[in-house]
């Protein structure tokens, strides 16, 4: 059970106060609907005063979706202090409920890596600094309790580096390879680039290719960049011959572990009306495969559309993706 009583914030950062006070409704749960419709119709701007009455109220979805709103760097509405807030009141009213039975717990969850994430790196807004050693707490209490798998493989990240005050690289390579094997992207690319450069495990060019092309092939618009670098750091490091060793490997994972491509990133249009594209040559002038050359025709589902069933493998035979061998 995660303790909060310990927990330090400066004055003012309890629950957040109410910023629009000319602005009322019937009920909270009349705000709440009004909030989640104006925020599907993409009217932020009307959504954030109804959302903000119904949070004061202890609606528990409207603090959820205001924080989420005010903690996003790209949108117009930022504001880390309350963002901070409302994830601590979350995190103070919510954070052992039931995690299997509660339809809560998927948002408590990330609230609470949201939460530890902010405590890592500070809240400037509210002159607090960061906390890298009480960030671990939360963002293993959501790990570990929640089974959330963001959250594990942030965890896995501060126990190899040692931030938070704590170093488990067994502990790590544990969280990875059960996230590598269930198709969280950023865990393969991650792991890819420990097989490269031979970090935490001994290494192997050939698993690091063939880790990162699964990664590539199922990352998520917001991973695009850096798994897209890492990507193109390990297939322009090594030679085609070797590169030729890795399709194999690629092939046997992603029946393994499921691939279904439902995560796949952006067409490349998409990319270009985000502001980059990405470049995809080598220094010797070999160019990087793209990504629809990966995955061959067809292979991507179309949106809102059921994923195949992946085909059945013998699990016995093939080995752990931590182990040595291939």
């Amino acid at each position: 059970m995660l303790v909060l009583a310990a927990l330090l914030v400066p004055d003012g950062a309890g629950p957040a106060a109410a910023k629009d006070p000319g602005v009322t409704f019937v009920s909270p749960e009349a705000a709440l609907e009004q909030g989640i419709n104006a925020y599907r119709g993409g009217y932020v701007e009307f959504a954030i005063p109804a959302l903000r009455f119904a949070a004061g109220k202890g609606e528990f979805l409207a603090q959820y979706l205001l924080a989420a709103i005010l903690s996003d760097n790209s949108g117009p509405h930022t504001d880390h202090g309350e963002a901070f807030r409302l994830l601590r009141q979350i995190v103070v009213n919510n954070s052992n409920i039931d995690p299997d039975d509660d339809p809560r717990a998927p948002y408590v969850s990330k609230a609470l890596l949201s939460f530890g994430e902010y405590l890592n790196r500070g809240v400037p807004e509210l002159k607090m600094a960061a906390n890298p050693p009480m960030a671990l707490r939360y963002i293993e209490h959501a790990a570990k309790f929640f089974g959330n798998r963001d959250a594990q493989f942030a965890l896995a990240k501060m126990l190899i580096s040692g931030e938070g005050g704590r170093k488990d690289p067994a502990l790590a390579l544990h969280f990875l390879s059960t996230l590598v094997q269930g198709g969280h992207a950023g865990a393969q690319a991650f792991l890819a680039d420990q097989y490269w450069r031979g970090t935490i495990v001994a290494k192997d060019e050939t698993r690091a290719l063939a880790l990162a092309e699964l990664a590539v092939k199922g990352a998520a618009p917001t991973d695009y960049l850096w798994i897209d670098e890492i990507y193109q750091n390990i297939y322009c490091g090594m030679n085609e011959p070797r590169r030729s060793e890795a399709r194999p490997l690629v092939q046997r994972w992603g029946q393994f572990f499921g691939f279904s491509g439902r995560g796949a990133r952006k067409s490349e249009s998409e990319q270009a009306e985000m502001g980059f594209v990405p470049t995809r040559t080598c220094s010797d002038g070999k160019p990087v495969p793209l990504l629809e050359e990966l995955r061959g025709p067809g292979s991507l589902p179309p949106e809102g559309a059921i994923a195949a069933t992946p085909p059945r493998v013998d699990r016995n035979g093939v080995r752990d993706v931590g182990a040595p061998g291939r």
